[in-house]
């Protein structure tokens, strides 16, 4: 275990020296406090070894979050150790209140959404 955790910021150089960007990596969070608060820790520990990480979840959410921290989606992130941190939010509607209509919104929306945020 300890010769991966040393390898690792080598593999995220190597990276970014062969393409002039760091890696960069999206994670897509469902949109639970109890989901959330544990990808964002994730998202600064990783974006601290050097990476771009764009964290992400539904747009309604980031509403939430937004009016509840001040934070909102951020261009080109900010800095956090060697990488940095992004936040995006899919671009889809309200699914309501009632979690089975937020199953049944991702199972049709998530993956349209999904595919506009890549672009």
């Amino acid at each position: 275990m300890g010769e991966e955790a040393a390898a690792a910021p080598t593999v995220a150089a190597a990276a970014a020296t062969a393409s002039g960007a760091p890696p960069h990596l999206l994670l897509i969070c469902f949109p639970g406090q109890g989901h959330v608060n544990p990808m964002l820790r994730l998202v600064k520990r990783i974006a601290a070894k050097g990476l771009l990480v764009t964290f992400s979840s539904v747009s309604t959410f980031g509403v939430k979050l937004a009016a509840s921290t001040g934070v909102s989606a951020s261009g080109d992130g900010v800095a956090l150790g060697r990488g940095r941190v992004r936040i995006e939010f899919l671009d889809d509607e309200d699914p309501g209140p009632d979690l089975d209509d937020l199953m049944r919104h991702l199972a049709k929306e998530g993956l349209p959404a999904f595919a506009k945020l890549l672009a």
